[in-house]
């Protein structure tokens, strides 16, 4: 995303051409997202991924104002879904059309309404007490859309333009309660208009929300025979539709395969009816329903009838290949559902309060429940739940990153791509690694080859338990490290930290990751050690270095490994590298999954060289695994994704290797 606004910001004459970047295809060819263009003036000031995660952050914030407002209208008893008659608003004290034409009134129809204009105004300081409470109550009602954790996931799950849409849905909605005041002001009007379009530009599949949303409304002005509102309401619906349908057109134009993306979601739905209902029926999607329901402590379902501004959304998910579940509302989709969730509330919520009221006689105690009963959710449903990342190197990336020159290409880890996204020219790693665009709707093809490649070689073990699972990249997973191998030819290493490693181009450098050769290298020990008869180790190096300096702790220390393999039967696994010294524990990509075991020939042997940062030790040996890694990929307590290691079918026994 943060790419997409660089290239629109330098190019904004070829906004709908495409992009050379991350994805290597045109972003509106994957989601159509015209609200982007109304900020390049600010990322044209300041193009960083850090203004991108301000702006979400102060939009997602922001949606407590007009919620506050919708509230305390909800709450002061003037507006319901659909009223069974044409009602007007409440007794707004002596602000009516009857006290504004008295003008041509006898003398005791005078003296009438002035007593009635007194009463209502008696009536309106009486009952001040009870509006500011109301007004509390729903000052209330927006504290929990700032504490609510759903709200938070999106926030933290990277830079989407789906984030903005509840700010903005909010004062679509507050305007058509004021459209719904006759006679409507012009004023009025127009913010009603813009925020239905500014809606419709976050993305294609808004307007099946929007769709939802105005066939409401025409119900309710159809209901009321409000024929005004049943008038913009009609408009409305035609404008969507056509959008709807543009969006969609100028997506297919744009996407390499024609709409690839969405068929992969759901060309499955050939299959018959029964198949269908399993797909829907799942332990999975009562999950997210659950989810998304339990911040609001269930009470939409007591008033649901904005729930149907869900319907579409949720379809989408649930009918897609890979069906509901917890993800929904783990990263950034809980934003197409919240507009929902939290209209549905405010009714529910209203409903609800009158019962607590009546039985226990109190404004606020539903209220502070919900809101305890959010903050305790956050330990499973917020930022806090899910597995910690683990600890990355930020000043070795950091020092590693100010090697490149500025306007250097670059093709690079996915965690990388953010601090490198103001460059002209970058591609990501994963899917050069396939050869694929997403979904494997095109080819990922290099323009030219880079001037630099920085790895973390922790990502393909990742790649190893994620990419070569998925129904769309399995077919292209085992091509993956001979294309990258190929690619390395032509680069020298610059720099090697904790796994991490920055190529350049023709750079001259005698340092390697790995070697094949049938010669014994001089390594010190020279113990032989069989695993499972398949692999066998026939020498190693190990040291261990304490570390000095004024950004180190003296339980820094710097681990030396150097390993010779001999494959001694061809396998059909890859195997990675289990370190455990009793205290600590680093799981490393054999070869630096460059050359995996399931490529090794027999009769070769490979030398391994690994350095890492390592804490002290209290033993003066570290075990040696090899193990076939199960796992995947999860979203982790930052709502960054994290890899995960289930389980391991180790080959043979753990060898113990000695310090030098």
């Amino acid at each position: 995303m943060d790419k997409l606004l660089n290239f629109l910001s330098k190019h904004n004459k070829k906004i709908l051409a495409g992009m050379v970047g991350a994805y290597a295809i045109a972003y509106f060819g994957d989601h159509f997202e015209p609200i982007l263009i109304l900020f390049l003036p600010l990322y044209y000031l300041w193009q960083s991924p850090i203004l991108l995660l301000i702006l979400q952050t102060m939009f997602l914030g922001l949606a407590a104002w007009p919620i506050y407002l919708i509230s305390a209208e909800v709450l002061n008893g003037r507006w319901e879904f659909i009223s069974n008659q044409n009602k007007t608003p409440s007794n707004r004290g002596t602000d009516t059309p009857a006290c504004r034409r008295t003008g041509n009134l006898t003398e005791p129809m005078r003296r009438k309404l002035t007593v009635e204009v007194e009463i209502a105004s008696s009536n309106r300081i009486g009952d001040f007490s009870r509006n500011d409470r109301k007004k509390l109550v729903a000052l209330g009602i927006a504290f929990l859309w700032l504490i609510n954790p759903l709200v938070h996931n999106v926030n933290l799950f990277e830079f989407h333009a789906i984030a903005f849409l509840p700010f903005l849905f909010f004062w679509l909605f507050y305007f058509y309660l004021k459209l719904k005041e006759q006679p409507a002001t012009k004023k009025v009007f127009s913010c009603f208009c813009v925020f239905v379009f500014l809606c419709l530009m976050v993305r294609e599949d808004v307007a099946f929300i929007i769709l939802a949303f105005l066939i409401i409304a025409w119900i309710d002005a159809f209901s009321n025979k409000n024929k005004n509102l049943l008038r913009i309401t009609s408009y409305g619906l035609l404008i969507t539709i056509t959008y709807c349908l543009a969006s969609f057109k100028i997506i297919s134009q744009l996407s390499p395969a024609g709409f690839s993306p969405f068929s992969y979601y759901y060309d499955w739905l050939g299959q018959d009816w029964g198949e269908i209902f399993k797909h829907i029926l799942t332990i999975a999607n009562l999950e997210m329903a659950l989810g998304l329901l339990a911040p609001f402590l269930f009470l939409p379902l007591i008033r649901p009838q904005y729930l149907w501004l869900a319907v579409i959304p949720l379809g989408q998910i649930i009918l897609s290949a890979a069906g509901g579940g917890a993800l929904a509302w783990q990263i950034h989709y809980g934003a197409l559902f919240l507009p929902a969730l939290v209209l549905a509330f405010i009714f529910g919520f209203k409903k609800t309060q009158i019962w607590v009221a009546k039985k226990i006689q109190s404004q606020y105690l539903l209220l502070a429940v919900i809101i305890i009963f959010n903050l305790a959710l956050w330990p499973s449903f917020g930022p806090f739940s899910g597995k910690a990342a683990p600890i990355s190197n930020k000043q070795v990336v950091n020092g590693l990153i100010k090697k490149i020159e500025p306007a250097a290409s670059m093709l690079a880890s996915y965690e990388f791509l953010p601090n490198l996204s103001g460059r002209q020219e970058i591609y990501a790693l994963n899917y050069f690694f396939l050869g694929k665009q997403q979904f494997g709707a095109a080819d990922y093809v290099l323009s030219k080859k880079p001037e630099y490649i920085l790895i973390n070689f922790d990502d393909l073990i990742g790649f190893d338990l994620h990419l070569a699972n998925l129904n769309w990249s399995a077919k292209y997973y085992p091509a993956g490290a001979a294309r990258l191998r190929e690619l390395l030819k032509d680069y020298g290493i610059v720099a090697l930290e904790n796994n991490v490693a920055l190529f350049k181009k023709n750079y001259p450098s005698d340092r390697s990751l790995y070697s094949i050769n049938n010669q014994q290298p001089a390594i010190s020990n020279q113990n032989e050690f069989n695993f499972d008869n398949k692999i066998k180790l026939t020498n190693y190096g190990l040291q261990i270095i304490p570390l000095r300096g004024i950004s180190r702790r003296e339980t820094d220390h710097k681990l030396f490994l150097s390993l010779t393999l001999e494959p001694l039967q061809p396998m059909g696994k890859d195997y990675q590298i289990i370190l455990n010294d009793g205290t600590n524990k680093k799981i490393l990509p054999l070869a630096y999954g460059l050359y995996p075991t399931s490529q090794w020939q027999v009769g070769g042997k490979i030398t391994i060289s690994y350095q890492l940062d390592w804490p002290v030790m209290e033993n003066k040996s570290i075990g040696l695994e090899l193990g076939k890694l199960y796992g995947g990929l999860e979203i982790g307590k930052l709502r960054s994704t994290v890899t995960v290691i289930d389980g391991a079918e180790k080959l043979g026994e753990a060898v113990k290797l000695k310090l030098e």
